[in-house]
């Protein structure tokens, strides 16, 4: 589908040596330095950038040696090298610029030579010898040219299978004895040489050759072909062919060989003829008739791609015929050759070839004394979907959109005078048209038709017409060359006048006339913009054959280099791009990686997308047109597949939902299978604010209208798409809004409801507030539906449009809500119809739930009824709200109660009601049941139960709620009035004996001490009697610490008892402080110790592993951290029953430990908080000790716990550093540093780990400042 395009063109002509030129046979090119040489029978030239490099004329003995049969230049060695038909052969050293003969090579005519690629051998042929050299010109190999045996690789058959050994009838039998004439020896054409006419041909790989040489069988002149390899091998004879032409060209990458022949009969049709390696024929491709031409030669460049036929005016035929030349260019796609290029000339092509280097030179010498290099290259003429496929003279035209019809097919073929040598398509469908002859046709391709608008002959041109474009529809520019100037031409089909826009010296391999101004881009990446008024440069690339460029508006052009870098201007944006087409502001290309990407493609560029995998070797040949989503791809074996790119799409889906047409905007997204979250996604403002306009562009009288609807509501999801799946394509952060599902469907809720009410008939709108309550996900939100539903069908009139109207309803919530949630909804409703109908749709047994509605129908009255579905639904609360309403079931209530443990519920629900004493009484004894003794005493004074009370107040230890309940109930018994009644005496007489009350309060204390409970054991005794316990009572102050009340019961009991105590306590802390004081001290120094030792080895270890040059052997640092490198790659680098081992070596303070440091660390905090934790104890002792003149001790006890804080606070910034260092981190040192991947890394000088852990240890304690505990008059 590929066209071949012109796109540069470079005459080299000298006026000055025209004349000698034309009598030149050969030329070679030193592409490296630009230089030509050519070589006449007299001299040798060179010539570089148009001026004359080198001259070199020779002898006399020289001039009379015959024609020149072999001229090449070595590049590897940079020499010219070339044989005469004598057999003479000479080298030549550029530089030096002297020729040598290399004498006693070849000792008779040659009719042929030619140097393998590479120019390590070189093949001779003379009239019966074939003689293969070496580079130094030694004889490698030697054999005949017409060898007389069966080549190895021809085929060899006794007849089986043959046409001879099949039945085909008599017509078959017929068609057998007619010979076929076109395989057929023949005599060698009029044009043909009888002698010299040895052509030889090398496959690329240097492994194969072909030779076409003339000899006689069976007394007559005529031409075979005979394959050989590259030790002179003689292969296969091809088969015989009539007619055959001097021509002969090796297919490098095919493995083919072709030649040419005309027909023997008198239409003389001409054909290219290929054969394989074995001498067969495979194909034939005929060529157009051209009357009085002869096709001189057949060339094809390096690696194949392209085809060249050379063709000349045959004065054989007409010996008064002007000499001219014509020149064609053949693809093969898709297995069929194609012509794609054809220039015509008034001049004969002497000489031809393509570039070794470059597949897209070809160069010429022409009968004029001029050298042409054209430089060809593919692209697709392909715009909006429509494209154009050359084929000679033949347009194909196809209609992507249509239908991706792959070449040779096409929907209209249209047919020109002549073969095309130039062609554009603009994004209309209108094609500029420019044959061999120089007719210009405009023809518009619209709905698969073809029509010609325009026809014209150009005329004063300039010699070269190429890159052809519509400027409007009566104006093409091309660019023109003439005279060694390029010119960019604009031609006016009205007056058919030609105005020159820009001149350059340099080839030119782009144009682009955007209204008075010129853009022009040369072959050296240069581009020049051009108004009315000055010409500047735009950007200059610096790169050569540089010729795929593409205008994108905005001074802006792309363009892809020769070693596949995407441009934007002078910008490289991609760096392996195989191929690409432009779709607006987006950039569609495939790389080497076989993605296809979008890219959008202005002055800041961003990163492409991530692509989409395509078939190796795709490339793009085009895409729809403006807000098109679809592009087109041709894969290796010519198929054409259409896809839509999701950055195309979703550019087409921002634009649909920017203009607010969310129908259309659905329609692609369901088409593309795109989540239709973004239409919520991409402007959650706007799109609220838009939700009537929203709603009111689905029909709720069209289907799929509805469907689309549905389908949007039903995949509504919390997380933001732009955030998520197209985060690529939205540069913002995502919506971080929570109840994003929530509020779209109250909002839509109320649009829709708000609409029905406008509606006469809205049944399948009314299906999307259906979808749009049960979204809602709030409580029961299937029950909410289904009581909306029965809500709205009590409002419809006709039996008959409520039940359609319920049974559409039901259906679709059968659809989008589980059955058994849904059945379970049906229960919460209470509605025994619609349970019956959900049951129906859900394809439910009829033996299973028509049985359990008559049962519920049974149930009455209603909240029993309630009551026995809520058990069904295992809702054991919202059922006792039911049965609590009904009061001649209160004991099934009760039993609901127990059974369930809704207690509390049950206390709630019948508060201020008779039955409320009766609930807190068994309340009260599940909770008594359950040891929560407080509630049951609290629920037991509740029903007036108070025994019962006082028994859980007793059980829960509460001394003082069992003191007061008591005591009240005393003073209660001393007032009751006489004339109470009994009823009421019992119910508020307390019949407990004072005994009971005081064994109770003897148990409590006892229980009290033995929990620790000391301060409430003391109470219960003085409540009890403190005379008796007068000692036991402040015992139990001071050791819960109660130093305050302590002091105050000296005037209660004897003096003595309180100071004894408080002496005991004021010993036991002047030891405990010396204690706390010398054990962090000695804490402190050894942490010092252990921080010390940690730094040498941390040093040692740095130094042992960063110098190479270390004897690790003589060095004791090395063998310490040799073995410390030993320890860490035995450790684990994470399990859970390595960190309990961890935890358990820091709970204990071990000498020589790996956590040794870690373990002080928590000891000393331990200790801190110890010390901070006395001080309200101490404000109270030293009270005391105050209260009861023990000032001495007093001041003693404060001086030590002063010294004590003092020395806390002051040790305490170097136990916890305010900075750390490496060393102050606990822990092993392998393991401080200890990454993520599990590698212990060497840290760079003392430089912190990069990651580490604040454990608990590393969190200093404070010492609190704000407890007033000390007395100035102990100071």
């Amino acid at each position: 589908m590929k066209n071949l395009h012109l796109y540069k063109v470079i005459q080299t002509s000298n006026p000055n040596l025209k004349e000698e030129l034309k009598n030149a046979s050969h030329f070679a090119s030193d592409t490296r330095a630009g230089q030509i040489f050519f070589i006449t029978s007299e001299k040798l030239i060179g010539i570089k950038n148009g001026e004359l490099s080198c001259d070199y004329e020779f002898d006399s003995s020289v001039e009379h040696e015959g024609p020149v049969v072999c001229f090449d230049y070595l590049s590897d060695s940079d020499e010219l090298f070339w044989i005469y038909q004598n057999g003479h052969c000479y080298r030549m050293n550029v530089e030096s610029w002297e020729a040598v003969e290399d004498t006693g090579v070849v000792f008779e005519p040659v009719w042929g030579a030619s140097w393998s690629p590479g120019y390590q051998n070189l093949v001779v042929a003379t009239e019966n010898t074939l003689l293969l050299f070496s580079r130094d010109l030694d004889v490698i190999s030697e054999s005949e040219v017409k060898p007389n045996y069966a080549g190895k690789e021809e085929l060899q058959t006794i007849g089986w299978g043959s046409k001879e050994t099949q039945f085909q009838g008599s017509v078959g039998k017929g068609a057998r004895e007619v010979a076929d004439k076109d395989r057929q020896l023949t005599l060698l054409v009029e044009y043909d040489q009888e002698q010299f006419g040895t052509l030889i041909k090398w496959r690329a790989d240097g492994q194969v050759l072909a030779i076409s040489n003339t000899e006689v069988v069976a007394g007559a002149k005529c031409r075979r072909v005979r394959i050989w390899d590259s030790d002179l091998n003689f292969l296969a004879l091809c088969d015989p062919l009539s007619g055959i032409e001097p021509t002969l060209e090796v297919l490098p990458s095919r493995n083919l060989f072709v030649t040419s022949r005309t027909s023997v009969d008198e239409e003389k049709t001409r054909s290219l003829w290929f054969y394989e390696q074995n001498g067969q024929y495979r194909k034939n491709v005929t060529l157009e008739k051209q009357d009085n031409m002869k096709l001189q030669s057949i060339q094809t460049n390096c690696d194949g791609t392209i085809l060249a036929l050379v063709f000349d005016s045959d004065t054989n035929v007409d010996a008064i015929a002007q000499p001219g030349g014509e020149l064609q260019f053949w693809t093969l796609s898709n297995a069929e050759w194609t012509k794609k290029l054809a220039y015509k000339f008034n001049y004969s092509i002497k000489y031809s070839n393509f570039s070794q280097e470059f597949a897209s030179n070809f160069q010429f010498l022409t009968s004029e004394g001029s050298t042409i290099s054209f430089d060809i290259g593919f692209l697709y003429n392909s715009e909006t979907g429509k494209v154009v496929s050359v084929n000679g003279r033949e347009l194909r035209l196809t209609d992507l959109n249509v239908a991706p019809i792959p070449p040779p097919m096409s929907h209209v073929q249209y047919k020109l005078a002549g073969a095309v040598s130039s062609i554009f398509i603009r994004n209309d469908g209108r094609i500029a048209v420019l044959n061999k002859d120089m007719m210009l046709y405009l023809v518009d391709f619209k709905d698969l038709k073809a029509e010609v608008v325009a026809e014209e002959k150009l005329e004063n041109v300039g010699d070269f017409v190429y890159e052809l474009r519509l400027v409007d529809d009566q104006k093409v520019s091309y660019v023109s060359l003439k005279d060694g100037e390029y010119k960019v031409e604009v031609l006016d089909l009205k007056t058919m006048e030609i105005s020159s826009l820009s001149t350059q010296p340099e080839p030119i391999v782009y144009h682009k006339v955007d209204g008075t101004t010129t853009y022009v881009i040369t072959d050296k990446g240069k581009c020049l913009k051009t108004t009315e008024n000055e010409t500047a440069i735009l950007f200059d690339v610096g790169l050569t054959d540089f010729f795929k460029w593409t205008w994108i508006g905005n001074d802006s052009f792309l363009g892809l280099s020769p070693n596949f870098n995407l441009y934007l201007n002078d910008r490289s944006i991609i760096q392996n791009c195989m191929s690409y087409s432009i779709n607006g502001s987006l950039c569609l290309f495939t790389t080497f990686e076989h993605k296809l990407h979008v890219l959008e493609v202005n002055k800041d560029v961003k990163k492409a997308d991530e692509g989409r995998k395509v078939e190796r070797g795709a490339v793009v040949v085009g895409h729809e047109g403006e807000n098109g989503t679809k592009c087109w791809l041709q894969m290796p074996r010519g198929n054409l597949e259409g896809i839509h790119p999701r950055f195309l799409t979703l550019s087409n889906m921002k634009t649909l939902l920017n203009q607010k047409q969310y129908l259309e905007a659905a329609i692609q997204m369901r088409k593309h299978r795109i989540n239709m979250n973004l239409i919520l996604d991409h402007d959650p403002e706007s799109f609220y604010n838009s939700l009537d306009t929203f709603i009111g562009q689905f029909d709720p009288k069209v289907t799929l209208h509805m469907d689309l609807l549905q389908l949007f509501i039903l995949g509504l999801e919390e997380t933001d798409s732009t955030a998520t799946a197209f985060k690529e394509h939205y540069e913002r952060e995502g919506q971080k809004v929570s109840g994003k599902v929530v509020k779209a469907a109250e909002e839509m809720e109320k649009v829709i409801r708000r609409r029905l009410d406008e509606l006469e008939q809205g049944e399948m709108l009314y299906l999307c507030l259906l979808s749009c309550l049960i979204k809602k996900e709030q409580g029961n939100s299937a029950t909410n539906a289904l009581l909306d539903l029965k809500e709205r069908s009590a409002k419809i009139s006709k039996e008959q449009d409520r039940t359609k109207h319920l049974s559409m309803s039901l259906r679709h919530l059968s659809y989008i809500v589980d059955p058994n949630p849904l059945f379970e909804a049906a229960l919460r409703t209470f509605d025994l119809n619609i349970l019956s109908m959900i049951a129906d749709k859900l394809q439910k047994d009829p033996k299973e739930y028509i049985p359990l509605i008559n049962r519920l129908k049974g149930f009455e009255p209603e909240n029993y009824r309630r009551f026995h579905i809520c058990l069904l639904l295992e809702d054991w609360a919202e059922a006792l709200d039911y049965i609590s309403k009904v009061e001649e079931k209160f004991d099934e209530c009760c039993e609901h109660v127990k059974q369930y443990g809704l207690y509390s519920r049950a206390l709630r629900l019948f508060k201020g009601t008779e039955r409320y004493k009766e609930i807190c009484s068994l309340s009260a004894d599940h909770y008594y049941k359950k040891a929560k003794f407080t509630d049951a005493a609290y629920l037991y004074q509740k029903c007036d139960q108070y025994e019962k009370a006082l028994q859980a107040f007793e059980s829960a230890l509460n001394v003082e709620e069992y003191c007061n309940l008591y005591e009240s109930f005393v003073c209660q018994q001393g007032q009751v009035d006489a004339t109470s009644t009994t009823k009421s005496s019992e119910s508020t007489t307390l019949n407990i004996p004072k005994a009971k009350y005081e064994l109770a309060l003897k148990k409590m204390a006892v229980h009290l001490e033995q929990k620790g409970r000391t301060a409430e054991a003391a109470t219960a005794l003085a409540k009890l009697n403190f005379e008796a316990h007068a000692e036991k009572i402040a015992n139990l102050l001071a050791t819960a610490g109660r130093w305050t009340s302590l002091s105050k019961l000296t005037t209660k009991m004897p003096e003595a008892i309180v100071t004894d105590i408080l002496m005991n306590k004021f010993e036991a802390f002047t030891v405990l402080f010396e204690n706390q004081k010398q054990q962090i001290l000695e804490y402190q120094e050894r942490l010092l110790e252990l921080r010390e030792i940690k730094q040498r080895h941390l040093n040692a270890w740095i130094e042992a592993q960063g110098d190479d040059a270390f004897d690790c052997a003589q060095s004791e640092t090395t063998s310490i951290a040799s073995s410390m490198m030993s320890q860490a790659s035995r450790m684990s680098t994470a399990s859970s029953r390595r960190r309990k081992n961890v935890d358990k070596k820091k709970s204990v303070v071990k000498k020589g430990s790996q956590y040794e440091d870690a373990a002080i660390l928590l000891a000393l905090k331990s200790l801190y908080k110890a010390v901070d934790d006395i001080q309200e104890e101490m404000a109270q002792f030293l009270r005391a000790l105050v209260t009861v003149d023990l000032l001495q001790e007093a001041a003693k006890v404060q001086e030590a716990f002063d010294s004590l804080i003092k020395t806390c606070t002051t040790k305490r910034n170097s136990i916890w550093p305010e900075y750390l260092k490496a060393t102050d981190l606990p822990g092993p040192i392998f393991e401080t540093f200890r990454c993520e991947d599990g590698i212990v890394r060497l840290p760079e000088g003392n430089s912190m780990p990069p990651r580490f852990q604040l454990s608990e240890e590393l969190m200093a304690p404070k010492i609190r400042s704000s407890v007033t505990w000390k007395l100035d008059l102990l100071q």
